[in-house]
């Protein structure tokens, strides 16, 4: 029992959500629900997380010297996917500046975007990013280990990030966002 808890409390102080079971039917368990622990969360903001998984993508390749599927050469079509990527990404951006609008991640949101970028994505930003990740993978001769990465980045993009704003704007904007979410998909 003792080792129990001590798992428990190391893996919820290094674990940004507290994990429970949840119960649909009478003797059936096993479905995740996720709460989220805002202290460990605002720490790490997603262009920060961008960052770390380029430099990550370009340490593995180049320091596991892992096998590429992108011959040399080729390589170089991946920029303009990165550059588009990004464009999508700061898009979104802009369009939070020009509207005065809340872009923290754990802040509160003051307003319902739903125009330009928004029209196609309710995450723009997060969509440029794993284009450009993808893009990066590209350009670093199509390690897998990179395309692993892209992969690892949208689970923690999806279920961390976006998880909580989703929540968050849910209960701000109500069945605004709700018709919001009906109209426009998560990602594209």
């Amino acid at each position: 029992m003792l080792r129990h808890q001590a798992l428990a409390l190391i893996t919820r102080s290094v674990n940004p959500f507290v994990y429970e079971n949840t119960h649909f039917l009478p003797g059936i368990s096993g479905v995740m629900t996720f709460h989220y622990r805002s202290d460990v969360m605002k720490k790490l903001l997603p262009p920060v997380l961008f960052l770390i998984f380029v430099v990550l993508m370009a340490v593995l390749c180049w320091q596991q010297e892992s096998p590429h599927a992108v011959p040399d050469g080729y390589s170089l079509l991946a920029v303009p996917f990165i550059a588009g990527g990004l464009a999508l990404a700061f898009s979104g951006s802009w369009l939070f500046k020009k509207k005065r609008t809340n872009i923290m991640t754990f802040g509160q949101p003051d307003l319902l975007v739903t125009e330009g970028v928004f029209k196609w994505s309710r995450n723009p930003m997060y969509l440029g990013f794993v284009i450009a990740l993808l893009a990066f993978a590209v350009l670093l001769g199509g390690a897998y280990s990179s395309f692993a990465l892209a992969l690892l980045f949208v689970v923690v993009t999806d279920r961390w990030y976006i998880a909580f704003e989703e929540k968050v704007m849910r209960d701000k904007f109500g069945t605004a966002y709700e018709a919001y979410c009906q109209k426009v998909r998560r990602w594209i």
